[in-house]
């Protein structure tokens, strides 16, 4: 396998089914956010909406926006230092205004913020455009797909509802939950849900950390790094991932 960035002719009939057969493929395995849902901008929608709530409270001359755009950069940079794993979200918000602010103020503004959160567990964020062209795609020559999130098993649930309604597709999934780590062992676990060694399958995530380095460790051939930021892929990783930029691009492996 080589490390390559997909260059889409808009003409091009897509080469996934040929890729597949000639490698003896069997099924593919998907994170979930930030890989088929947009959940990203799903998180700085809730930052944005907590920051506004925030700067009303703090009757500051500093316009709303400016709190709520530092509110959300701080969250952000406080997951970045968590090793990019998931936080509750009202605990990450917290721990954003504390060190906006001050520990007292946040301890303050708890029950603000968990009002103004209320919708962020019940609801799911939005697939990203041609999620679903790849998804039925897959679909139209019935490769099993097995979709694998580190998350809270219940908004996993939201989120899989969500997709077979949109898609009208129904597929396994195993949430692994925020307290664990998404490792080699849990890609195993997801590919077992299918029958299918990890071996055998196509993994596509958008984190180095707990999609692409565990399924390679795990024994996956296959590895697809949906490089959202267009950052640079780890000498070590090179020439053992193929490298996209949106999921739709994995249509023309």
């Amino acid at each position: 396998m080589i490390v390559m960035k997909i260059e889409l002719d808009n003409n091009s009939a897509p080469s996934l089914k040929d890729f597949i057969e000639k490698n003896d493929i069997h099924g593919v395995g998907f994170d979930l956010d930030s890989t088929l849902l947009d959940t990203t901008r799903y998180y700085d929608l809730a930052f944005i909406m907590t920051g506004m709530a925030v700067a009303e409270m703090t009757k500051s001359s500093v316009p709303n926006e400016e709190i709520a755009i530092e509110i959300r950069n701080t969250a952000r940079e406080i997951f970045v230092e968590n090793g990019n794993k998931p936080i509750p979200l009202t605990e990450l918000c917290h721990m954003a205004i504390s060190r906006y602010r001050s520990e007292e103020f946040a301890i303050e503004a708890d029950s603000v913020v968990n009002e103004v959160l209320s919708f962020f567990y019940v609801e799911s964020p939005e697939l990203y455009p041609k999620t679903e062209e790849v998804l039925k795609y897959l679909k139209s020559f019935n490769l099993p797909v097995i979709v694998h999130s580190h998350s809270q098993q219940e908004w996993m649930d939201v989120k899989m509802s969500m997709i077979k309604d949109k898609t009208g597709i129904e597929f396994p999934y195993l949430a692994t939950d925020i307290s664990m780590e998404k490792d080699s062992e849990s890609w195993k676990r997801a590919a077992s849900l299918l029958n299918l060694d990890v071996s055998e399958m196509l993994i596509v995530g958008d984190s180095l950390k707990s999609d692409i380095i565990p399924a390679l460790e795990a024994g996956c051939k296959y590895v697809v790094w949906l490089n959202h930021f267009g950052k640079e892929l780890p000498e070590e990783l090179k020439g053992r991932v193929y490298v996209i930029e949106k999921i739709e691009d994995l249509l023309y492996l």
